[in-house]
């Protein structure tokens, strides 16, 4: 291959690199990527051009074969080489060539943490659904069997509050019949489900508890096809072929509904597209860095795939 005596650049500027025009014309890049460029620029002491991709995607293959972004100068002939953190993938591989790899990351998802458990719902949370359901039929059917198999005389009305007195513990039940009233059966189920809803409301008490959000990309997947989550990623990046040419069943689901319903957002600030039902794919090092450090502010970060540049 021939080496051009005239050098056309093709970056994508963002935070990472930042193209700065000095008086006398020659450009100042600053930033980390933007410094790696600037010196692999110096040392090849060669006249170059920046060529900047209309449309700020790094790459991302049209359905007629074209490419977007730094990848589809490249491929139409507008750029000689690109440089802005691009990802290896198989597709772009097609294309291009790449240098040595220098950088290996993870790719994660970003999501708002749902905060902790309203203690006003503290009261109802021991058990869940099926568990109060299942001790209510208990309650609204024991009257009806000690009616019917014991002869007990009163009312059901009556019977029910007494069995809903014993089931919480109460007094009521002191100067009435105890023996006969709860049979060994009974007791022991209203002593296990007293005692353990007791024990949970007194945890949840002392150390609220956090609700549970989705946990890896298989959970995630879950949410997406079941649950109306939505998954974005940033337009023209490599999550998005990684994703759909990915041989694990629900990351190539996560893919196909990105793609579908173009869940694709800017460089903006991740506040501003992330809430309890929406996430975000990216580098797990970029993702960090605008979250920072601090019990990863209101985001979190969970499951991975590696990529190389």
């Amino acid at each position: 291959m021939q080496c051009p005596s005239f050098l056309r650049v093709s970056v994508n500027p963002m935070k990472d690199l930042k193209v700065h025009r000095k008086a006398d014309g020659r450009f100042e890049f600053s930033g980390i990527q933007g410094r790696f460029l600037g010196t692999i620029l110096e040392s090849m002491k060669m006249p170059f051009e920046l060529v900047i991709a209309e449309d700020r995607e790094w790459g991302r293959l049209l359905p007629h074969g074209n490419w977007t972004g730094m990848i589809g100068k490249i491929q139409t002939g507008a750029a000689d080489i690109a440089d802005s953190y691009i990802v290896i993938t198989k597709q772009r591989a097609s294309v291009v060539d790449f240098s040595t790899v220098y950088l290996t990351d993870n790719f994660t998802f970003a999501i708002k943490k749902p905060g902790p458990v309203s203690t006003s719902l503290a009261f109802v949370r021991p058990f869940d659904f099926i568990t109060w359901t299942l001790i209510l039929t208990i309650l609204l059917f024991m009257p009806l069997l000690f009616q019917y198999f014991f002869r007990y005389k009163e009312t059901y009305i009556f019977l029910f509050l007494r069995f809903l007195g014993s089931l919480v513990q109460q007094s009521t039940l002191a100067n009435y019949d105890i023996k006969g009233f709860r049979p060994l059966l009974w007791r022991f189920f209203e002593t296990v489900t007293s005692f353990s809803y007791s024990a949970v409301l007194l945890s949840m008490l002392s150390i609220p508890s956090k609700i549970i959000s989705v946990q890896n990309f298989i959970e995630l997947s879950e949410a997406v096809k079941n649950y109306g989550y939505r998954c974005y990623v940033f337009k023209g990046t490599a999550p998005l072929d990684f994703m759909i040419y990915n041989e694990k069943e629900h990351l190539s689901l996560l893919g196909e509904m990105v793609d579908r319903h173009e869940w694709y957002m800017n460089d903006l600030p991740l506040s501003d597209q992330i809430d309890y039902h929406s996430a975000v794919v990216d580098s797990r090092t970029r993702l960090l860095m605008v979250a920072g450090p601090e019990e990863w502010k209101p985001h979190f970060f969970i499951g991975r795939f590696s990529y190389y540049i």
